[in-house]
């Protein structure tokens, strides 16, 4: 039966009794008509949509006769339509003997959902049945279906399944680290000028394509962000994901689920559908762990076996994920005093210190000074619109001075160079000012030979060790606090931390 052209010729007879009327019985007339084409034109053609679909369907009235049987469940069963429709599912089982233990009495009695294992006695065969009710607007029971599944089927679905899962795992993990990219930023590829940073990023070039890890150490601000960069483009890995992880900027009790994820209903407030970690992002690619000195000596062990067993475990999960990545690490701690101090596991030190990258503060690298004032000159001036540039003595200016805070303050300080100053050329005494250098400096008084007493003092760094051990000393016996001290001093706390640590302050 097709109940579409049923409906439309039910229409074309109504606008031919429609013609053949005439006054008020005309006016009903279209006015039936208008309705009955309206319900044609909106006509949703079910029976069709249940006889196309393979999955079995047996659907009966609240008193449970059967109203339609589909062709699927017509083939599997090997029942002819005419013999179920129009009667009882008791008739069906207590007379006909056509199958046992039936699940829609069960759901018309219950009005709930369920599942029962039934036989077909025509094919000798047990199904799986799931049962649902079906209600009316106004909450009374109007229909119920049976679904009726033999082992091939359930095998067919649970295979499809495992493909929808591994699909939907798959988009999951691309969208993930599509976030992470926008999160993380683009990659940059900055150009060194100093000979020994051009001697450090031909090392990072002929170790890139290796899946070496590699631990890279230096103050905050040196760059170490763009060395791992570096090496990720030069690497046989260049176009899989690269996940950035800043250890330090996430709080202690998620680091765990960020970098190794969850399975849903693993703790209280977890996504209901779990998260994929980090480490699984990065799944044949690369995972650069910033900041590798703040992971919790808790966390530790469990990161040595991934690093070292190259498998993880969610939180709440019991599948073991292998994963191939390759690990890239930082800090700006000194992680052999972390290990004395045991704050930090020696086998996992070691794990990560396979290739050591060591990057110079600013201060010792005058020549990228000078390159990199170029080029953000180049872009501030382009970014404001200005028509600013430094002359000689301020670029000498910007050579002098000790950078506490390397190339992050060095932007810093020529963004605002570029904000504030309308147009011209910019001279060392702006530069003195906007770093706060005087002709006498009285902040911190501390008393430094005019002239070279020993051959000793001719070496720089001793000396530049020396004043530094004699300003933190100064700073912290002024204020009592590093936090306060390496604030005066114009450094990160962090860095104040290591340098105390390096010239054994307490």
């Amino acid at each position: 039966m097709d109940d579409q052209k049923t409906l439309n010729k039910l229409v074309d007879e109504a606008e031919k009794l429609c013609k053949s009327l005439s006054g008020k019985d005309a006016e009903s007339c279209r006015k039936i008509l208008k309705q009955l084409s309206a319900f044609a034109d909106s006509f949703i053609d079910f029976r069709m949509i249940l006889n196309g679909l393979n999955e079995q369907f047996f659907i009966t009235d609240a008193k449970e006769k059967t109203l339609f049987v589909n062709d699927a469940y017509c083939n599997a069963s090997k029942l002819r339509n005419d013999l179920l429709v129009g009667k009882t599912v008791t008739e069906l089982v207590e007379k006909d003997h056509y199958f046992t233990n039936p699940i829609i009495p069960k759901v018309i009695k219950e009005k709930k959902g369920m599942q029962e294992i039934a036989q077909v006695q025509t094919q000798r065969e047990s199904v799986c049945l799931i049962g649902t009710p079906i209600f009316d607007s106004e909450g009374n029971l109007r229909y119920a279906v049976s679904n009726d599944y033999r082992p091939e089927d359930i095998t067919s679905l649970q295979v499809s399944f495992a493909r929808f899962s591994e699909q939907n795992e798959l988009l999951k993990k691309s969208a993930e680290i599509e976030y992470y990219k926008q999160y993380t930023g683009a990659n940059r590829d900055y150009h060194f000028a100093d000979p020994e940073m051009i001697k450090l990023v031909e090392l990072v070039k002929s170790i890139g394509h290796t899946d070496v890890t590699v631990l890279i150490t230096g103050e905050s601000g040196t760059g170490k962000e763009v060395i791992a960069d570096l090496l990720c483009k030069n690497s046989s890995r260049a176009e899989k994901p690269f996940i950035k992880v800043n250890c330090a900027a996430i709080p202690e009790n998620l680091i765990e689920s960020e970098l190794f994820g969850y399975e849903k209903g693993a703790f209280t407030g977890a996504d209901k559908n779990g998260k994929i970690g980090m480490m699984e992002l990065a799944d044949k690619g690369t995972i650069f762990l910033d900041e590798i000195g703040e992971i919790p000596l808790s966390l530790q062990s469990k990161l040595l076996r991934a690093l070292q067993e190259k498998v993880i475990r969610r939180i709440g999960g019991i599948k073991e994920i292998p994963i191939d990545i390759r690990i890239l690490a930082a800090t700006n701690r000194d992680l052999k005093n972390e290990v004395r101090e045991g704050r930090f596991r020696e086998d996992l030190y070691y794990r990560l210190n396979v290739i050591p990258v060591q990057l110079p503060p600013l201060r010792e690298r005058p020549a990228d000074i000078r390159h990199l004032t170029s080029r953000l000159m180049e872009e501030y001036t382009s970014h404001y619109h200005k028509s600013i540039r430094l002359d000689e003595g301020a670029i000498l200016c910007l050579q002098k001075y000790s950078w506490p805070g390397n190339i992050r303050e060095l932007k810093n300080v020529l963004e605002r160079l570029v904000i504030t100053n309308t147009s011209g050329i910019i001279g060392a005494d702006v530069i003195n000012e906007i770093l706060g250098i005087k002709e006498k400096d009285t902040s911190f008084p501390v008393s430094v030979p005019e002239e070279p007493v020993s051959p000793q003092d001719l070496n720089m760094k001793d000396a530049r060790e020396r004043l530094e051990t004699a300003l933190i000393k100064k700073a912290l016996s002024l204020y009592g606090s590093k936090r306060q001290a390496a604030k005066a001093l114009g450094i990160d706390h962090s860095t104040l931390v290591v340098k105390c640590q390096k010239y054994n302050i307490g």
